[in-house]
């Protein structure tokens, strides 16, 4: 077996005898590597193909912020992707909007994707002491000919980084008319809560999905200690904490 960094050129190789499976200890966190296997006969060497595998990310310390203000190749560290068209960028189009703060913020292309289309984005693995913690982010909510009550963010808590057997948390839509209803267009600040028992590693997932509708905005992420706040039910019987301050 022999394995290296993708950003390297020479293999670590290990002596092992024939098996389904073997492990590798003492690799780097969040890091690519690629790996492939040799057999040596009548002292020829063969070769596999070449694999590529990138190791998950240590659980990450809380509170957590992220603005998206760091110069990223793709997405912010230990955040993965699964779907099509999240990216980050520094101006908005349908609707037309600028950072909450800062120069980036990060969009989902639900303008041009069919309804029912979605993606998911996983924050790194969190350790929670305990469960009186909240997700908070902002988000850009308008009203136009197509908005849609149904297009937005869900957020979910899992033990993995995917939806299978996680737990909703909430949904806000980007159409301000939908509850809670504002009255302007501009970026508004929402919290959720982690559910009670919370405790140990988990991930956070955000669920962006399309209903044909316009571009969903967000920006300035944190995972952090819950204080005293209102909870406002709206009428999906979601509980939902905006800030009531905005900005246009």
């Amino acid at each position: 077996l022999e394995y290296r960094k993708a950003t390297e050129t020479s293999y670590t190789s290990v002596n092992v005898t024939p098996t389904f499976s073997y492990t590798i200890n003492n690799l780097a966190a969040n890091t690519v590597y690629k790996y492939r296997l040799s057999a040596t006969i009548n002292s020829v060497v063969s070769y596999s193909n070449e694999f590529t595998l990138r190791t998950p990310c240590q659980s990450v310390s809380l509170p957590y912020n992220e603005d998206l203000e760091a110069t990223y190749t793709e997405m912010p560290p230990c955040w993965y992707v699964s779907g099509g068209s999240v990216a980050i960028v520094s101006n908005g189009n349908n609707p037309v909007c600028q950072p909450h703060t800062g120069n980036y913020m990060l969009e989902y292309g639900s303008y041009w994707l069919t309804a029912g289309n979605y993606s998911t984005v996983s924050f790194p693995m969190f350790s929670f002491p305990n469960d009186n913690y909240k997700v908070s982010f902002w988000i850009y909510r308008l009203h136009d000919y197509y908005s849609s009550a149904n297009e937005g963010v869900g957020v979910y808590i899992n033990t993995t980084d995917t939806l299978l057997g996680a737990t909703s948390l909430g949904f806000i839509s980007n159409d301000r008319t939908s509850q809670p209803t504002m009255n302007a267009d501009g970026w508004y600040n929402y919290s959720v809560n982690v559910p009670q028992g919370t405790n140990g590693n988990r991930f956070i997932i955000l669920k962006l999905i399309s209903q044909y509708s316009n571009n969903t905005y967000l920006d300035d992420f944190s995972v952090r200690a819950n204080s005293s706040i209102q909870t406002i039910d709206d009428s999906f019987n979601i509980s939902l904490y905006p800030n009531p301050s905005k900005e246009t």
